[in-house]
């Protein structure tokens, strides 16, 4: 008879438990789906519990020289314009020019892919943040200044930028640093992104690593990588014009298709120091 009731007052408190869940979740307001909407020809998405938004969008037939303002007003509400959200300006291919308002903070990946006749942006002191291939395949972008606020870059947010030919950096940047208009972090260990356009790199002698797509598709023919070179990422010379590069005899590491599509590529000796050449390392090297 103990257990017997043991079982009912543990059957009993499950159910005065679940009645109380129900009721909370009956009480508890609806929180609707944030509502985008259209201000002079660009998108915008409320980011959740702020007075902020994201671009999201845009109307089609966007053109020229895009300001972007620092706040606008919807339903009587004003915003604080904080994100470049993801593909949100993805082949705006009429824009030539974007101004950011300063109250700026991130750059989502993406977010300004296939702008093929921009040439000029301005990047703001309160960005934070820029996402993977940001502006990717911004075919007419031809330099870039990354202010000193930026402390979180992503994968070579200037992919296949094919005229570009510097990235600098601000001196008070904490974080990247600029040498002869190539990304590296501050600590010149790795090298994040070689601009397209450039034909010529000296990499330091402090570089180990050679970023994840770091000179995708570039310009670059021959290149001596330092001694001090133990990695090479996935995909970093990938589809470039490279025809010759000399090994560092410390390489370890090679990423998966590091020179795939790499066409004129040829005579290419490895040291000794690497013992596993990755899938598709040199797939479609046709001149090897």
């Amino acid at each position: 008879m103990q257990t017997i009731s043991k079982i009912k007052n543990i059957s009993s408190f499950g159910i005065i438990r679940t009645f109380i869940v129900l009721f909370a979740i009956i009480l508890t307001p609806e929180l609707s789906s944030a509502e985008e909407f259209t201000c002079d020809g660009i998108k915008y998405t409320p980011i959740a519990d702020k007075a902020e938004v994201m671009v999201s969008g845009y109307e089609k037939g966007l053109s020229g020289d895009l300001i972007i303002p620092e706040t606008v007003s919807y339903n009587n509400t004003e915003y604080t314009v904080t994100q470049i959200g993801k593909s949100a300006m993805s082949h705006c291919s009429g824009l030539t020019s974007i101004s950011f308002p300063n109250s700026l903070k991130v750059i989502s990946n993406y977010a300004i892919e296939f702008c093929e006749s921009l040439k000029q942006l301005v990047l703001p002191n309160s960005l934070v943040e820029i996402g993977d291939f940001a502006f990717y395949v911004c075919k007419d972008l031809t330099s870039i200044i990354i202010p000193g606020s930026v402390v979180t870059i992503g994968i070579n947010p200037f992919l296949c930028c094919f005229s570009l030919q510097s990235i600098d950096v601000a001196e008070d940047n904490p974080e990247y640093m600029s040498i002869d208009g190539v990304l590296y972090n501050s600590a010149v260990t790795t090298l994040i992104s070689a601009p397209c356009a450039k034909k010529t790199v000296d990499i330091p002698e402090s570089v180990t690593t050679i970023g994840t797509k770091a000179f995708y598709n570039s310009n670059i023919d021959t290149l001596v990588l330092p001694e001090s070179v133990t990695t090479i990422e996935e995909s970093a010379f990938a589809a470039s014009y490279l025809d010759s590069i000399k090994f560092s005899n410390n390489l370890t590491t090679m990423g998966s298709a590091a020179f795939m599509n790499c066409y004129s590529l040829d005579n290419v000796f490895l040291p000794n120091s690497l013992t596993t050449v990755p899938d598709y390392a040199f797939a479609s090297c046709y001149s090897m």
